[in-house]
């Protein structure tokens, strides 16, 4: 056996810079979007004095906690579906009932 070999360098991992699923600045932003949801909710929608930046507002909340649902993000979907699964189509859908119909007829 030649003199010249030596043992093999033993293996080092590397750890990957994984991307985080949403930058910082974005989670600000939702949770802020989330904060003025809840006054308006609270405060300007008994009042009657909703605007139409305002029921966007709530119309863009209501699909992206439908797409965390359903794409699994927050809970189970199967048990989601099970449980609350009628019940919170048949809301999206008067949501979006409601919010057709004021754009036809120009209240907002």
């Amino acid at each position: 056996m030649p003199k010249s070999k030596r043992p093999r360098k033993g293996y080092t991992g590397r750890w990957k810079n994984v991307p985080q699923f949403i930058r910082r600045d974005q989670l600000d932003e939702i949770q802020a979007l989330f904060v003025d949801i809840q006054l308006i909710v609270e405060i300007t929608l008994p009042a009657g004095k909703c605007t139409i930046s305002d029921v966007q507002k709530m119309r863009d909340m209501l699909n992206f906690a439908t797409v965390l649902v359903y794409a699994g993000h927050v809970f189970d979907p199967d048990a989601f579906e099970a449980e609350h699964g009628v019940e919170w189509r048949r809301f999206v859908d008067a949501f979006h009932s409601y919010y057709g119909r004021a754009l036809t007829k120009k209240i907002l």
